[in-house]
């Protein structure tokens, strides 16, 4: 074990620019060497991501993170896992008249409803306008990618790399499998369930099991 001991310097912070440089000013100065320091921000509306970002591109050991972004909405027992970005701006864009391509605006928020569970390395896109919505209970496992636009209903499960393409709308009590693919626009049916793996191309009725590439479906729920 080494003998000087790494430490984690934690600050959580919500617009207090004014305050920040001077406190991450001060840790830098510090003859202890062995430390790092992260900022977590609490979505700010200041300069405060610019400000650590300075200090990040001088001292690697300075360390910005912004969870969640502006405008979302998280209700009563929510529980959030590590690493994710909630909020984010999506990955819409158009071709313009150069011939090059330029990021649509994305105006809108992300929703998260009571009770919904998300895990770690999670990114959950807001809407172009409108909202990227989850409802009460839904679950969502790691490394799942939720595009702009989309809406998950009451209680359904989204497992482990699944990709959900933009303004796709998934029914209540769902279940889709790991590393499923969603095409964008389509909509998935109350207590539908999508296989491991599978590409869904076009809307699945109510109560269906699909699988393969494309989805195909296998069954009726029962």
């Amino acid at each position: 074990m080494s003998a000087y001991p790494r430490f984690s310097i934690i600050i959580p912070t919500f617009n207090r620019a004014e305050l920040i440089r001077e406190t991450v000013d001060s840790i830098s100065q510090q003859t202890y060497e062995n430390w790092e320091c992260i900022v977590v921000d609490d979505a700010s509306t200041d300069n405060t991501r610019a400000i650590i970002e300075e200090f990040s591109k001088v001292d690697p050991r300075i360390k910005y993170v912004q969870v969640v972004k502006s405008e979302t909405v998280i209700n009563d027992h929510v529980i959030i896992g590590s690493n994710c970005t909630i909020g984010g701006i999506g990955f819409g864009y158009e071709m313009n008249e150069n011939g090059q391509y330029e990021q649509v605006p994305h105006i809108g928020n992300v929703v998260i409803g009571e009770k919904v569970e998300i895990g770690n390395n999670v990114c959950i896109d807001r809407a172009v306008m409108g909202s990227t919505t989850l409802d009460r209970s839904v679950k969502v496992d790691n490394l799942v990618h939720i595009a702009h636009g989309v809406h998950i209903q009451e209680n359904s499960l989204i497992i482990a790399h699944a990709m959900i393409a933009g303004s796709v709308v998934v029914g209540k009590n769902s279940w889709i499998a790991p590393s499923a693919s969603l095409k964008q626009k389509i909509k998935i049916g109350d207590n539908a369930v999508i296989g491991i793996g599978s590409v869904v191309l076009k809307d699945v009725e109510e109560g269906e099991t699909v699988a393969g590439v494309p989805a195909k479906k296998i069954k009726d729920k029962d």
